[in-house]
């Protein structure tokens, strides 16, 4: 491929500008799927720890990293 990885100028100046305002090819499912799972992790969350708490007699470290990456959860969306 002449160029390497990179187009020819003439390719890329007949490149329609770009739409970063709505986008067609990028929907908002990502937020969809954050909104939806969000609020699914927390009695999951719930229902581990009363596992670890009741069931077995110890809290791991494990969980507590779950706690902290349930607590960052939020930030992210």
């Amino acid at each position: 491929v002449p160029g390497g990885i990179h187009p020819p100028l003439e390719i890329i100046a007949s490149w329609p500008p770009p739409n970063y305002t709505d986008s067609p090819t990028r929907p908002k499912r990502v937020l969809v799927v954050a909104c939806t799972s969000g609020p699914l992790t927390i009695p999951l969350l719930f229902a581990r720890l009363w596992t670890r708490i009741r069931i077995q007699p110890n809290i791991g470290r494990d969980d507590w990293l779950v706690v902290a990456a349930i607590v960052s959860l939020p930030s992210s969306t």
